[in-house]
């Protein structure tokens, strides 16, 4: 696995804070954030959860389409 330093320094903090709880829910997101781009780009989690922070928040009338 060729991962950053800071790759690794969240994912300890969040199982640190969440237990196999987060392990087993990012396995699952992990399954739809592969190839879902049509251009061939990579995914990145940082703009997923953006994305999803403003869906849920009050700007993006709190609810999912």
């Amino acid at each position: 696995m060729n991962y950053n330093q800071v790759t690794w320094h969240l994912a300890k903090v969040i199982l640190e804070q969440h237990g196999q709880h987060a392990m087993h829910g990012a396995r699952a997101v992990s399954e739809n954030l592969r190839d879902v781009r049509v251009d061939g780009s990579d995914t990145t989690c940082l703009d997923v959860v953006r994305a999803m922070d403003f869906l849920l928040s009050d700007e993006g009338s709190g609810t999912v389409h």
